[in-house]
């Protein structure tokens, strides 16, 4: 009876206990200021994550900015070129840390040859892109083609300002004009 009692407690656990993850994936995004002046060097930092078991075929990033604000986006450092969970092999299967389309870096672009396997370190990586402010306004990243093992994809904004001086010398260009139209 004992036994019965354990056995039907032990099947009510495992029916009603939460469900494991078989993997965990995770996407940051970050810049290194929230603020930048017109001209600067804008630096994106992308930091990508894996535990556990994937299951996905594929991991695709493609980080997509303003191109009218920015301009002369370049890849500084680039995620490693192959992935490796377990006995799974994943191979680069395009233009990896390229910034080849206007509004748009290739982050990652990989193909699993296995797609099974265990890790048996977590694996990071990341990668820096780098923009430079061409406009005043306010820059958003986002990333309309990601698959990285159901990781959600974050967003970013930024703010670019025109420089100090440049404000101060249509500060006094305005203040010339109301002087100048006030003696007239």
């Amino acid at each position: 009876m004992l036994h019965r009692l354990i056995q039907a407690i032990s099947l009510l656990m495992l029916l009603f206990a939460p469900a494991m993850p078989a993997s965990a994936a995770s996407i940051l995004l970050s810049a290194d200021q929230s603020t930048y002046t017109l001209g600067e060097t804008i630096s994106v930092r992308v930091d990508l994550s894996v535990t556990g078991s994937p299951t996905a075929s594929a991991a695709i990033l493609t980080l997509g900015f303003d191109d009218a604000l920015l301009g002369n986006a370049t890849i500084t450092t680039v995620p490693a070129n192959v992935m490796s969970f377990g006995s799974a092999s994943w191979m680069p299967s395009g233009l990896q840390g390229q910034c080849d389309q206007p509004g748009r870096c290739r982050v990652m672009d990989q193909l699993a040859v296995s797609p099974t396997g265990t890790p048996a370190d977590p694996y990071t990586s990341f990668a820096i892109i780098e923009f430079s402010a061409d406009a005043v306004g306010e820059a958003s990243f986002d990333f309309p083609v990601a698959d990285f093992f159901g990781a959600t994809a974050p967003l970013l904004s930024v703010q670019i300002v025109p420089e100090p001086t440049t404000a101060l010398l249509l500060a006094f260009a305005l203040t010339g004009l109301a002087l100048g139209s006030r003696r007239s």
